[in-house]
């Protein structure tokens, strides 16, 4: 099963042995290196309570309009999570972050991301390009494996990524035409 991270953001978390709401969710922390999501950001219920963060691991399963987790006990504070803490003190992001290929040429920004359950990896980015450019390409679905490394800065994929997004470019103008 997958699902887009857009759909999930402020969607409510519930405790599966209290049914208790724990919060909203507000954002998912992925592993650079290997682009599995470890936890997910819990949305603060005040500006003065600390930010909680849930590992994947007590994620029991995402119904509509629910993230069902094992327990209340499961919000726990990043430094917790020594991997977590680590990935957050980076400032690693996902969403927002600029897309450019080995060679250095910018795609774009990623506007959304696919997550592969249950499994718990990143499985395609959605890119958008330019404002020029969505006017007749929409957005580039760049898959995992041509992800190369993901950093705080960018997130760098294979070059062939725009190659293919012009080859499809050419084809959908070619039967516009015909």
């Amino acid at each position: 099963m997958f699902k887009e991270v857009s759909l999930l953001i402020q969607t409510p978390i519930i405790a599966a042995t209290t049914g208790r709401r724990i919060g909203k969710v507000e954002d998912f922390i992925v592993q650079p290196d290997s682009g599995k999501i470890l936890a997910l950001v819990a949305k603060k219920k005040t500006p003065f309570t600390k930010m909680k963060i849930i590992s994947a691991s007590d994620i029991y399963e995402f119904v509509p309009g629910l993230v069902v987790v094992s327990s209340e006990e499961a919000a726990v504070e990043p430094e917790e999570i020594v991997r977590v803490n680590e990935i957050l003190k980076q400032k690693i992001k996902i969403i927002g972050n600029k897309v450019i290929t080995k060679s250095q040429v910018y795609v774009g920004k990623v506007d959304d991301f696919l997550i592969e359950f249950p499994t718990f990896y990143l499985a395609k980015l959605y890119v958008k390009t330019n404002i020029l450019q969505d006017l007749f390409k929409g957005e580039i679905i760049v898959p995992a494996d041509k992800i190369i490394k993901i950093t705080a800065k960018a997130i760098i994929v294979e070059n062939d990524v725009i190659q293919k997004e012009r080859v499809k470019e050419a084809k959908m103008i070619r039967e516009i035409a015909t």
